[in-house]
């Protein structure tokens, strides 16, 4: 993101020598300002048909969810959602971390939506960019597993079903949590993870060739808990 009297999410793309690629928005550098306090969630695909990022946007009263789709020459995709953004608000904070595209080219996305704490999120798009009401309650699935939740990674399983993994407080301790869906946004299983003492949370998440989770986070050192170190784990989902 870049600051230029209001935070603006910044997408750059170079060429393989490491230069900027000026085919891309016209100077390699896309500036998208959605309005105030605009914060950059994680880049979500890179496609053939164009660039999906992900955040938050402050629409003057409180934060939305905001996914925003770039066309492949850097510019808006005015086909998504509304010239290209498309925005989830459900009162007061939300932000997505994640998102990933399923086979039918809908956006799966992760994050966070505060109401008295933060929930877990996981909404589903159409490849329009509008809320799809085959999926949860209106496009959007909320987990309330306790105080402060938050999803950071999305991966869909060769089935079609749904692993939302990311942490939640746990008694002023940060716990991994993985959440379970089917393609319909029905939740099948939700469970803490602890990967360790101390402190841990799961902020990547990937599906290797045999269908089993593997996992990237963090944890704290079990000989100096002032440490964090990586964490890798791999799960089979029955």
């Amino acid at each position: 993101q870049a600051f230029n009297g209001n935070f603006n999410w910044i997408i750059e793309r170079r060429l393989d020598d490491g230069q900027r690629d000026n085919t891309f928005s016209g100077s390699g550098l896309a500036s998208v300002d959605m309005g105030n306090k605009d914060q950059f969630g994680t880049l979500g695909a890179v496609t053939t048909a164009g660039i999906l990022v992900v955040g938050q946007s402050f629409n003057g009263a409180s934060f939305d969810g905001t996914l925003l789709r770039l066309k492949p020459d850097g510019f808006p995709d005015g086909t998504f959602g509304t010239s290209g953004l498309a925005s989830t608000d459900l009162g007061d904070t939300d932000r997505y971390f994640a998102a990933v595209l399923d086979t039918s080219g809908r956006v799966v996305s992760g994050g966070q939506a505060r109401a008295t704490d933060d929930d877990l999120l996981i909404t589903r798009h159409t490849p329009a960019g509008t809320p799809d009401p085959s999926f949860g309650t209106a496009g959007i699935v909320r987990i309330d597993r306790g105080p402060d939740e938050n999803v950071r990674a999305i991966a869909i399983l060769p089935d079609g079903r749904i692993v939302a993994a990311g942490y939640r407080d746990n008694a002023g301790e940060t716990i991994s949590v993985i959440a379970l869906l089917d393609s319909a946004g029905t939740v099948l299983d939700v469970r803490d993870v602890d990967l360790g003492p101390g402190d841990d949370a799961i902020q990547d998440l990937q599906i290797d060739h045999h269908g089993r989770l593997v996992a990237l986070g963090s944890v704290d050192d079990s000989v100096d808990p002032t440490i964090t170190d990586f964490v890798i784990a791999r799960f089979v989902v029955p």
